[in-house]
């Protein structure tokens, strides 16, 4: 069964406004600086921790993407402090880790291995007290009732064990978000996941949110790029996150200013960025000038709020069909058809058009991939081994993993940082002097049943040797092994005039990926195709587990939006078109490269384009960090002169591009003749010191110094010594505010919000005013009766919570408010924003044996005057 809902009419009109503003919705894979992240991040960060604290998000495109994240972060963490990287997930149905084993295979032929399952917290519990090693990771899957209490306490052991603790949450925002707060913010996880649900189940989408503390180890240039993704950041999904929350009472007045701040401000953007999405990106970004404030984006052109207008190259990384919102994107309203089997339709293009009738949907490349690997492993469950090659990339979530841990992209400063990998994959080097031999001995074990690769590479845009293909192509033949091969980068008429780059090359393979350009730049997607008869043993194998694999991702809006663009460019006057526009667009990079000193030539084919920069200037390795400073350096250089952007000197533009396209960004780029090799080194040095400079004002900004009343909060709160001694530090406080009017006492100078509360009650007309700790949100005052965790109730709490009315002063101003008891997710929320103010809170339930009375206070009017007036 799907876990999308049939889209609503909301929904259509969101994504076609969205395109008929023009609004930029993907550019680089997942790090770029956008209005969405922006305030996505900081609204989720806000809904977490309000008060002080910034939380940094990750976005991704389902909820166990979301997970995936969160699990390669711990196991980052705990790789760097040289321990495992296994991790305990608490699942009661299962749903989760069949996600990540599919399979009924041997624990040791594990597609995600490191993933011990248990059903409840009890169980998990004893496994943290038996474990000789602590765990990297502690994944509790939050089912639709939850014990806050006996969750803080597994949370509080992870804590004393040194294990992350992760706490998922899809359920329905009207049982996930009460207050304007996530209900299990209150049980402070080091990370929490959320999925599909932030879009009411329209839209791909999915999101970790971490604490400062565990997002540390990935607050580095290099560690930053370790986890992103090419949809992740689309903004059409992430500004429906939004709406969804909105339409949830989870968004304020207060937000909504910080939103307007956002889209009107670029650098209130870059800092809302830089403080709750991924400050190295944003910081490095800005540093090489590639925080581009984009106001519209048509087809391959762009327009800055500075009035520049600019050509995009970069593609959303590929995932440029026909450029930024299309017309009929802008018409979804119109010829959108719910009652219409999208899905089958594009089945049946697909079918026509590569021979394949079988297709499995996804959400992302990565989750195509997932889905693609299991899908061989159900077709020969007894043969688990599977043989892929050095430079291969398949994605950054825990199964694609184990198949890009040799490739292209450096994303992290240590090796094998998200151990353990599956032991089931086998690297070979295609380009070794004796590959054919390596291989054939490889694949000579009968163990072996599936081989997968990128038949192009899409980093480097190198081919596999043809020597290697055909090696592979005819022992498939004797050795009855699969072959699948991932053309999420080279497909769809990327790399040269056919469909998939490996038909002129081998016979079509068993099972192919393809997913970037039939996003058309606004949804996302991914596609498996297969032939029958790995559909059929898939299901003979494991019927439950294959009809998973079918049905999971599949989305009639999404595949709308990919049968539209395929039937939009699938015929004679297109493909003409963009043949002639190809030839032009390389024809001209070839004589830019010839007479460019810092580039030496094109490599790739068709549109899958790489400028190699010249190696006699710049010979460091391909993924080294000086290699990743100058090719920023120049990615900077080419946009300041020529107006194009370029991704890691990779060029994407739309495959089916207007005529005349190919020539303006040739007389573009041009400039780049111009460029010396001075200049780019140059332009580096001054890139970096930019960046440091931001960095260290990073720094800063987010570690202001404490008020030495957050210091005691922090760190006597929780004692017993304090406990004796809070009545005569209370008493002084409430001596000190009432001869100075309100002006002065312990807590304001502490710059700890505090009250003096009266309560309105018949039986104690004197009844003597306390002064209290409070904290305030939308609009709603709360105090509790914690008495410090003594076992009794205050005197004050049990008067008003018999009377339901009291009188503040706060600065020498009264109000008079009507008090309502907390219960429930209320209560915990309540008690979550009070422990942000003094930090014991939590505490004192379980100190004092007893419920303490949690309160709001609602004005009923004001009386007096300022005492500041």
């Amino acid at each position: 069964m799907t876990r999308f809902s049939a889209p609503t009419a909301s929904t259509i009109e969101h994504i076609a406004r969205f395109a008929e503003r023009g609004n930029p919705n993907l550019l680089f894979a997942g790090v770029s600086v956008s209005d969405e992240s922006a305030q996505l991040g900081y609204l989720l960060s806000r809904m977490h921790y309000p008060i002080r604290t910034k939380y940094y998000t990750c976005f991704a495109n389902s909820f166990e993407e979301a997970i995936s994240g969160a699990v390669k972060l711990a196991r980052h963490t705990a790789r760097a402090k040289g321990s495992v990287g296994t991790a305990i997930l608490v699942d009661r149905d299962g749903r989760i880790a069949q996600h990540y084993n599919p399979t009924r295979l041997a624990a040791h032929s594990d597609l995600v291995p490191g993933l011990e399952v248990v059903a409840d917290i009890a169980a998990a519990s004893r496994l943290l007290d038996e474990s000789h090693v602590p765990p990297a990771a502690l994944v509790y899957i939050v089912e639709e009732d939850i014990d806050v209490c006996e969750l803080r306490r597994l949370v509080a052991r992870c804590a004393e064990l040194g294990v992350m603790s992760i706490g998922c949450d899809d359920r329905d925002l009207s049982r996930a978000v009460a207050s304007g707060r996530f209900q299990i913010s209150t049980v402070k996880f080091d990370v929490h996941a959320y999925g599909e649900a932030l879009t009411n189940r329209m839209l791909p989408f999915g999101a970790f949110v971490m604490t400062p503390r565990a997002y540390k180890i990935w607050n580095h240039p290099i560690n930053a790029l370790a986890h992103s993704s090419t949809f992740g950041a689309n903004g059409i999904a992430l500004s429906l996150a939004i709406t969804t929350l909105r339409a949830a009472d989870a968004v304020d007045h207060a937000d909504e200013v910080v939103f307007d701040l956002i889209t009107k401000d670029p650098q209130s953007r870059n800092r809302y960025f830089e403080d709750h999405v991924n400050p190295q990106a944003a910081i490095w970004l800005q540093a090489f000038g590639i925080d581009i404030d984009i106001q519209t984006a048509f087809g391959a052109d762009m327009a800055l709020g500075c009035g520049r207008r600019i050509l995009d190259m970069a593609g959303g990384t590929g995932a440029n069909l026909r450029g930024h919102n299309p017309s009929d994107i802008s018409d979804l309203t119109d010829w959108f058809d719910p009652s219409t089997d999208y899905i089958g339709k594009l089945q049946r293009s697909l079918h026509e058009l590569t021979g394949y009738s079988e297709i499995y949907c996804a959400v992302s490349g990565a989750t195509a991939v997932e889905t693609a690997i299991a899908l061989a492993r159900l077709a020969l469950p007894d043969r688990p081994k599977i043989l892929t090659f050095d430079g291969n990339f398949a994605g950054k979530t825990l199964l694609p993993l184990s198949f890009s841990r040799n490739g292209p992209q450096r994303s992290a400063t240590i090796s094998d940082p998200f151990r353990p990998y599956s032991e089931s994959v086998i690297y070979a080097d295609p380009w070794a002097h004796d590959a054919v031999l390596n291989i054939e001995a490889i694949l000579d074990d009968r163990e072996i049943g599936l081989v997968w690769f990128e038949c192009v590479q899409g980093m480097s845009c190198k081919a596999i040797p043809q020597d290697v293909l055909d090696l592979v192509d005819s022992m498939r033949r004797s050795r009855h092994f699969l072959v699948g091969i991932d053309e999420i980068l080279s497909g769809v008429w990327r790399s040269g005039d056919d469909f998939f780059a490996h038909s002129s090359k081998m016979r079509p393979a068993d099972i192919v990926t393809i997913a970037k350009p039939f996003s058309d730049m606004a949804t996302p997607v991914g596609l498996v195709l297969t032939t029958p008869q790995v559909a059929v043993n898939a299901h003979n194998y494991f019927p439950a587990a294959a009809a998973r694999l079918a049905d999971q991702y599949r989305n009639q809006l999404t595949a709308a939006i990919a049968f539209n663009a395929l039937t939009a460019v699938d015929n004679d006057e297109a493909h003409a078109l963009r043949k002639q526009q190809t030839k032009e667009l390389r024809e001209g990079l070839d004589r830019i490269c010839a007479e460019s000193s810092v580039l030496s030539k094109v490599i790739g084919d068709g549109l899958h384009i790489r400028l190699e920069m010249n190696r006699r200037f710049f010979p460091q390795r391909s993924n080294s960090t000086l290699t990743q400073l100058v090719e920023g350096s120049l990615q900077d250089l080419v946009l300041r002169d020529c107006g194009v952007i370029v991704a890691q000197m990779r060029l994407f533009p739309p495959l089916f591009m207007p005529e005349g396209t190919a020539a303006r960004v040739v007389e573009a780029m041009q400039g780049v003749t111009q460029i010396s090799v001075p200049r780019v080194y140059i332009n580096s040095f001054v890139g970096v010191a930019r960046g440091l400079r931001l960095t260290v004002s990073h720094v800063l900004r987010r570690s202001p110094p404490r008020s030495w009343g957050r210091r005691i909060s922090a760190g006597w709160a929780r004692q017993g010594y304090f406990r004796r001694v809070a009545s005569p530090l209370v008493k002084i406080d409430r001596l000190m505010a009432a001869t100075t009017d309100e002006r002065f006492s312990l807590t304001r100078l502490g710059r700890i919000p505090s009250l003096t509360l009266t309560v309105t009650c018949l039986e104690r007309s004197n009844a003597e005013a306390v002064r209290l700790v409070y904290a305030q949100r939308r609009g709603s005052t709360y105090v509790a009766g914690t008495n410090f965790g003594r076992p009794t109730h205050p005197v004050w709490a049990s008067l008003l919570a018999r009377s339901g009315k009291c009188e503040t002063a706060i600065a020498g101003r009264s109000t008079s408010h009507n008090a309502r008891i907390l219960t429930g997710d209320e209560r915990e929320v309540a008690l979550a924003y009070l422990d942000e103010v003094w930090q014991g809170y939590s505490d004192y339930d379980r100190v004092s044996g007893r419920p303490s009375y949690v309160f709001e206070l609602s004005n009923a009017g004001q009386t007096g005057h300022s005492a500041e007036s």
